[in-house]
């Protein structure tokens, strides 16, 4: 299987679903959006608990929480799922190892549970967020990824299992050599249209380039324009239209929200002085 991808340099796994869904998302850019977020904070600590766990060492949930400010209690439920899910995928990890960097060029990332003994591979992924989105890119990334550092094993197949903490679910898929060329052309193909096609919209919530992105100032402003209008917009919006501005006005609210949550994190700071000198 050719594993050699002409993505851009470096793209991370978790970056394929955003990348695919829009290519121009990988342009590089000199201020890159990477604001805090306490979810991925409790994920950090949920995933240092959950490394231990899986190494059977003991953890303590409330000092990882500690350690990355996030609340204790929520810390210990979803280490507490996360040692219910293991519990019925620890079969099919018969010697793990965890935090494991893979490589499939230029794809990298690294799964959060690997095994690999030549007849099966297995690779684990711990979700502890509240988004469920299709992270079937991901997951085929990865899949990707550790096929090219252990090989195809001799089942022909490649096990990813994602564990959604928060509903308690698991999800497991197997990829074959097939499913994967197609994967890794698609990646290809997308590559293609780098700097090219845009496509504002969910793929903008993280993406790094948001704040500099023309497309999606101007997918904003038309959103703007659209409820602005006077009379009130339901009076004349064709309901082929609907769908369309419905997701111009979810980025629009929270392109207001992140500007509101900019704002409340200076005034921690002090008054905010205004153009008008008030």
């Amino acid at each position: 299987m050719d594993m050699m991808s002409a993505t851009p340099q470096g793209l991370r796994v978790s970056a394929l679903p955003r990348f695919l869904a829009c290519p121009s998302s990988e342009m590089p850019c000199t201020h890159p959006y990477n604001a805090p977020s306490d979810a991925a904070d409790i994920g950090t600590a949920v995933h240092e608990c959950a490394a231990l766990m899986v190494q059977g060492r003991p953890y303590d949930a409330a000092a990882s929480a500690r350690k990355w400010g996030v609340d204790a209690d929520e810390a210990g439920v979803l280490c507490a799922c996360a040692e219910q899910a293991w519990g019925e995928l620890r079969p099919h990890f018969a010697a793990p190892t965890v935090e494991v960097e893979l490589r499939c060029p230029p794809l990298k990332g690294h799964a959060d549970v690997l095994h690999s003994d030549g007849k099966t591979l297995c690779v684990l992924d711990w979700k502890s967020g509240r988004v469920r989105s299709d992270y079937n890119a991901q997951l085929m990334g990865y899949a990707a990824c550790a096929v090219t550092e252990y090989g195809m094993p001799s089942s022909g197949i490649c096990t990813v299992a994602t564990v959604w903490l928060r509903a308690g679910e698991i999800d497991i898929r197997n990829y074959t050599p097939s499913d994967l060329n197609a994967f890794l052309a698609r990646v290809d193909d997308a590559r293609a249209w780098v700097g090219k096609q845009w496509a504002p919209g969910d793929a903008c919530t993280f993406c790094p380039r948001k704040w500099v992105c023309e497309a999606r100032t101007e997918y904003v402003r038309s959103a703007l324009a659209c409820l602005s209008k006077d009379p009130a917009p339901a009076d004349d919006i064709q309901p082929v239209d609907l769908a369309d501005i419905w997701q111009r006005t979810r980025l629009l609210k929270r392109s207001i929200d992140a500007y509101e949550r900019a704002v409340r994190t200076m005034l921690v700071d002090g008054p905010i002085d205004m153009a008008d000198g008030g």
